[in-house]
């Protein structure tokens, strides 16, 4: 068995040794510190809360080993595909038609209405220079399209203790100077989708 070392316990947790009390001294000992802890109004507590406060010790806000940029990268590539495919349809709602293309590493909405395409977006799993972001570009279909227009690399939110991405937006967002935003992957797409349906608005 292992010793006690008081030094490494709650000040609030009282304890007694048992090799210095025989079997019927201990339960002596116990019920009157119970006695006086009653007659002082003291309520009993779970002696599950008394332990998790002897605990309770700041650690270290580290990133998991486990964590993987490219894991985390191909989630949110998914994620994404997955949202488009299933709000897309929707649209026919409203007069126009979309359609989207899961690639492996290209994910394509097109957007048309009456023929005519109104709005162009892929997203790009992996970048021009390094290969652990989503790129976005807008009107690709178009013989000299508008290029990038921003980028989102995963990370690990110690603070928050989850997956994130450091989006910088150049205007597929439409924020244009607001810096980076640190975003989830279903704020990622909500953003993405209210660009959209606010361009389309605008060619209704």
């Amino acid at each position: 068995m292992s010793k006690c070392h008081p030094e490494l316990i709650h000040p609030h947790v009282h304890y007694l040794r048992a090799e210095q009390y025989r079997p019927a001294e201990l339960a002596g000992e116990m019920q009157r510190r119970v006695g006086v802890a009653s007659k002082a109004v003291q309520q009993p507590r779970n002696i599950g809360e008394v332990v998790q406060e002897a605990v309770e010790l700041r650690l270290p806000k580290v990133v998991p080993h486990t964590f993987s940029k490219y894991k985390e990268l191909q989630a949110v590539f998914d994620f994404v595909g997955a949202q488009f495919q299933a709000a897309i349809p929707r649209l026919y709602e409203r007069g126009f038609v979309g359609t989207v293309e899961r690639m492996e590493r290209r994910l394509s909405i097109r957007i048309e209405r009456a023929g005519e395409t109104v709005y162009a977006l892929d997203i790009y799993k992996g970048g021009s220079f390094d290969d652990d972001k989503l790129e976005f570009g807008i009107g690709r279909h178009r013989l000299g399209g508008n290029g990038i227009n921003g980028y989102a690399r995963p990370f690990f939110d110690k603070d928050a203790g989850h997956p994130m991405l450091e989006m910088t937006d150049f205007s597929v967002l439409g924020s244009f100077g607001a810096g980076t935003q640190q975003l989830t992957k279903e704020e990622l797409f909500d953003k993405l989708w209210n660009r959209i349906v606010d361009q389309l608005e605008g060619r209704a």
